[in-house]
């Protein structure tokens, strides 16, 4: 696995299976990373790895534990491009704490209004959005992910990013049907929904009040 840090190469690591693609629908995205290194290498949050086309980066600070005297051994998450997204409020006027009226296409507007907001005008874009009715939703102090997932459900869309993690999709339903069928104790013992964690690093901080 070869990590790169400004478009450079400065890492080529041998893994195994205990370093993991994890990916959920409309959730979690991440590479979990759990190797041994002879040597130590500064991995820092900003370094990030490509597979498939799709960019996994380092937004959190990664451990490492020395163990005898040539051993090092790590273990940290690399996060899709989707993670960005815990970076930006989801503001209206200055304001996290407000109802807005509109269809999909409007909110998910208002979502790429405010990753531009940090990234600079242009970076994020739409896809082609399907109409929808007009709903009223409140809002208050969501970030733009939360948000994304929040009106997916809402309007029963699922939603995807392209591979360089630019643009936004919405979908009626991701991927093909297998024609397979998973019945609760046959075959299948538990299944479970998991939101994409929000406890990143904090880069922006908005006070509100007095």
């Amino acid at each position: 696995m070869k990590f790169y840090r400004n478009q450079v190469e400065i890492k080529d690591v041998t893994i195994d299976n205990k370093t993991q693609l994890k990916q959920s629908l409309q959730g979690q995205d991440i590479v979990q990373c759990n190797f041994t290194l002879d040597s130590f290498f500064d991995f820092q949050i900003g370094d990030y790895v490509e597979w498939r086309g799709k960019i996994y980066t380092i937004f959190k600070q990664p451990s490492v534990k020395k163990d005898k005297s040539n051993a090092f051994l790590y273990n940290f998450d690399l996060e899709s491009d989707q993670y960005r997204l815990l970076d930006a409020l989801y503001m209206l006027d200055g304001q996290t704490d407000f109802y807005l009226m509109g269809d999909l296409e409007k909110f998910a507007n208002l979502i790429v209004l405010n990753l531009n907001r940090l990234s600079g005008t242009g970076y994020y874009q739409l896809d082609s959005i399907p109409e929808t009715d007009v709903r009223n939703l409140s809002f208050q102090d969501e970030t733009c992910l939360n948000v994304l997932q929040k009106i997916s459900q809402e309007f029963s869309f699922e939603f995807l990013f392209s591979n360089d993690g630019r643009t936004i999709s919405f979908v009626d339903k991701i991927g093909n049907d297998t024609g397979l069928t998973f019945e609760f104790k046959n075959g299948l013992r538990n299944i479970e929904r998991q939101k994409v964690n929000d406890k990143n690093i904090i880069t922006n901080l908005y006070a509100f009040g007095g």
